[in-house]
């Protein structure tokens, strides 16, 4: 949905009418307060959205949290696929969840839950980096559930320079956005 289209209530040409906030505020009342937040929302509409994939960092303090969130993000963003992996000393690096998929899974829009990687070690997260490429070739939506850890400082890094290179991104963006509407 466009900015244009959404401000005009309009959406493929039919039009679509927006909720009221006593309705909008009655929905967040009932859930739980991770799913409430106008970022959770966000990132839902992200990973629907995103046609050529996206990655994002999922913040969470609580196991249980984490569990919400996600749960109700497979039944959100259903009928796309979803796949998982988990970080281990074993498996460390989180290219290896593509050796698992057919050429077609590869090839086709899917959700990636990349678990507990904030225990991986600066040389993970310096791959992780190095294969963005890699990463960006598939139009999966990659989401890092992370909890944030003040003794992680490749976690931190990577994050801060993430963040800087989303800023980037999000200006280039914004001036196509505005040559596009000129």
């Amino acid at each position: 949905m466009t900015a244009d289209s959404q401000a005009s209530g309009m959406m493929d040409g039919q039009v679509v009418s927006q909720p009221s906030a006593a309705t909008t505020g009655l929905f967040r009342a009932a859930l739980p307060d991770a799913l409430a937040r106008d970022d959770f929302g966000n990132l839902a509409v992200l990973l629907r959205h995103a046609r050529a994939g996206c990655w994002a960092f999922a913040l969470y303090n609580y196991v249980t949290v984490r569990e919400q969130v996600v749960d109700a993000l497979k039944q959100l963003l259903q009928p796309l696929p979803i796949f998982e992996w988990t970080y281990a000393p074993h498996d460390p690096h989180p290219r290896s969840y593509l050796n698992r998929l057919s050429e077609d899974e590869k090839a086709q829009r899917a959700i990636v839950f990349l678990f507990d990687f904030e225990r991986a070690s600066p040389d993970v997260w310096k791959a992780l980096d190095y294969n963005r490429e890699l990463f960006s070739a598939h139009p999966h939506g990659l989401v890092f559930p992370t909890r944030p850890c003040a003794g992680c400082p490749a976690s931190a890094a990577f994050l801060g320079a993430t963040q800087r290179r989303l800023r980037f991104y999000a200006q280039i963006a914004q001036a196509e956005l505005d040559r596009l509407g000129e």
